[in-house]
């Protein structure tokens, strides 16, 4: 009997190990592609959704957004014009909605936040300065509300700083990685250009920043205007040459015969979307810039499934219910393209 329980034990300890180390599920994901013969897109830089609304941000175009309705499948033309004046805007970095008709961007141009409100047509009825921005180094400003917003930059040796409409810092993320005492000795503003990544915030105070050129993303939660580290995920560091020849100027070459790493994200309240790409410079040039792998973390940063799409994206966006990506691929020309999670 004594043997027989032992016996029982060990399998149950099997068992469990065996459970622990299963992978995660990988899904594969056919698209669709969203035909509207009369939108061109140039070049596409960011792709959000809000309700039946779907904005895609061209960086080529003579105007800046396309509009598409959703709810009709009906194309809506473009908006925003590109420009230096008070109404225009010069380099658009992303996009965020903000509810009712409302969509924020950082202009990297003019280095400010900007709100953008459009009406029931699409059309956009005003553009208004949400905050100016003073910081030496930015790579870009997302807002938590119209009060505070997350800056992604170099403050003070940090990633993020959660600052107020004045411009003053409450609370700051851990500061850009290291995998070694020469990288920690490498300045901080060098190590900034180097990690660059993209910045999402969604509506409930949840952050997220992975790298361009290394495979981490780091997770934060706002609450009581502090910032605090949830979870991350370090599966490299990058793999770069500062550039020290010039006083006063900060350089990072990233090394092309590594891979590019995350793309874009998008964020619910429960999980973390994260487009990968896997491919060299060298090898695949401007195709690096592309990716075929959506990796779904929780706010731990634990893996939870992965999305193998059966064409590369550029850029996507998630649903609210998380039932339908909806993206940017080159098939062959610029195009939206749509994928059913669940």
């Amino acid at each position: 009997m004594k043997k027989e329980l032992t016996l029982l034990f060990m399998l149950f300890l099997l068992v469990g190990c065996t459970e622990d180390k299963r992978q995660p599920e990988i899904k594969q994901l056919q698209h669709e592609v969203l035909d509207f013969p009369d939108m061109m897109i140039g070049s596409p830089g960011d792709i959000q959704k809000e309700g039946d609304c779907l904005l895609v941000l061209d960086i080529q175009q003579d105007s800046l957004f396309h509009r598409v309705d959703l709810a009709n499948n009906r194309y809506r033309g473009m908006f925003g014009a590109k420009g230096q004046g008070p109404d225009e805007l010069i380099h658009p970095c992303g996009l965020k909605a903000l509810g009712d008709g409302r969509w924020a961007c950082f202009d990297q141009g003019k280095n400010d936040v900007n709100m953008i409100s459009l009406d029931a047509d699409g059309n956009m009825v005003g553009l208004s300065r949400m905050f100016k921005n003073k910081a030496f180094m930015t790579f870009n400003i997302v807002p938590l509300s119209e009060e505070l917003f997350i800056l992604n930059g170099e403050t003070n040796g940090a990633m993020l700083a959660l600052i107020d409409k004045e411009g003053t810092v409450l609370s700051v993320s851990d500061e850009y990685p290291y995998k070694d005492d020469a990288e920690k000795n490498i300045p901080v503003r060098f190590r900034a250009m180097a990690y660059q990544g993209t910045l999402r915030v969604n509506d409930n105070g949840y952050v997220a920043y992975a790298f361009h050129g290394a495979k981490q993303v780091h997770l934060y939660k706002v609450e009581n205007k502090m910032m605090k580290k949830v979870g991350e995920v370090i599966d490299g560091y990058g793999h770069y040459k500062p550039d020290m020849r010039r006083e006063g100027a900060y350089g990072s070459a990233h090394d092309s015969n590594y891979p590019e790493c995350y793309l874009d994200l998008a964020l619910t309240d429960k999980h973390v979307y994260a487009l990968y790409s896997g491919r060299t410079y060298k090898e695949y040039r401007l195709s690096a810039f592309e990716g075929e792998t959506v990796y779904v973390y929780d706010w731990t940063g634990n893996l939870l499934k992965t999305y193998q799409l059966d064409v590369p994206i550029t850029r996507f966006c998630i649903d609210d219910e998380e039932q339908v990506m909806y993206a940017t691929a080159n098939v062959p020309e610029p195009t939206i393209v749509s994928f059913e999670l669940e």
